[in-house]
């Protein structure tokens, strides 16, 4: 039995994997949305209604009865699923529409990540349904569509579509597949392709150096000169911080940070230097007690510093 097909019947229905609301008459996936600062930039976009629908479109330009109450966010909770966790994924009727972004690099194991998603969030409807897997009626399970959102740089020998048996041992034995279409095209005509302009300029701006806080402020600059993400971006006029806590982990904070410091500190000394990095840190929202240990440096340090730019 093959899975992963996405040519559906015109007009039909379908699941997109994200969190959502239960609509009669659909098969109901829960109200597990976790939504905080640090969710990514990617599933801002496309987590709330509108965006979604605009997604959904996007994948499917034949269908234009679809409405944003039919489109219901799917992804899945990582405490939830055991620590497996799907970047996007959304319901709409009988579709299951799961992708997952790939950032800077591209790696082979996407397949069989997308393969543990699809099955964990089976299991999750299954579970939310009540039905008895083991029972003698047929479950009812979503249609899945699988995707790979692919913003790295180099697109050389990336594919347009990866498949679960090119890594499998025994290549494809007729028993048993997956593929997922790769999306990989910058541009204006879809919110899809603005995301991966916009990623790809943040990328760029990382290469010219600076603060976390400068490359985010350029990128933004950027993106809305190539006209990627301009309402979106301009609706976040003002909370350049919210903006990187969704593009950037703490080690990246961290990695890009130290690294302008180390050339600040030749032109400014290195006390001057720490104490800048300290906060930006700060700012950041990374703790005292963490920067201090980083750092090597006592906690009343970093406070006095704190105390002083204020």
């Amino acid at each position: 039995m093959k899975v992963g097909r996405f040519c559906p019947s015109p007009g039909k229905k379908g699941w997109l994997s994200m969190k959502g609301h239960h609509k009669k008459g659909a098969i109901s996936l829960g109200n597990r949305i976790r939504r905080t600062v640090r969710d990514s930039l990617f599933k801002s976009l496309f987590s709330d209604k509108r965006g979604a629908l605009e997604l959904y479109r996007f994948l499917h330009p034949e269908d234009r009865e679809t409405g944003e109450e039919d489109v219901r966010v799917a992804t899945l909770d990582p405490v939830v699923a055991s620590g497996i966790k799907n970047d996007l994924a959304l319901a709409v009727g009988d579709r299951l529409l799961i992708l997952v972004e790939a950032q800077t690099r591209w790696s082979p194991n996407i397949a069989p990540r997308l393969c543990l998603y699809l099955m964990e969030t089976w299991k999750r409807i299954i579970d939310e349904s009540g039905e008895d897997i083991h029972g003698t009626r047929a479950v009812r399970l979503p249609s899945p569509e699988l995707y790979v959102v692919y913003c790295g740089m180099d697109r050389d020998g990336i594919p347009d579509e990866i498949r679960l048996s090119d890594i499998l041992l025994g290549g494809d034995t007729g028993f048993f597949d997956l593929r997922a279409k790769v999306l990989k095209d910058e541009g204006r005509g879809s919110l899809v392709g603005q995301f991966i302009g916009f990623s790809r300029n943040l990328e760029r701006e990382k290469k010219n150096g600076g603060t976390f806080s400068e490359i985010v402020e350029r990128a933004i600059r950027r993106s809305m000169d190539d006209g990627y993400l301009v309402e979106y971006l301009r609706d976040k006029e003002g909370e350049i911080m919210t903006v990187m806590e969704m593009l950037f982990d703490q080690e990246t904070v961290w990695d890009i940070q130290m690294k302008a410091t180390r050339k600040e500190g030749v032109a400014e000394g290195r006390a001057e230097g720490v104490s800048r990095t300290i906060l930006a840190l700060l700012e950041s929202g990374m703790d005292k007690e963490e920067i201090a240990s980083r750092l090597k440096l006592d906690i009343s340090e970093i406070e006095r510093i704190e105390k002083r730019s204020i």
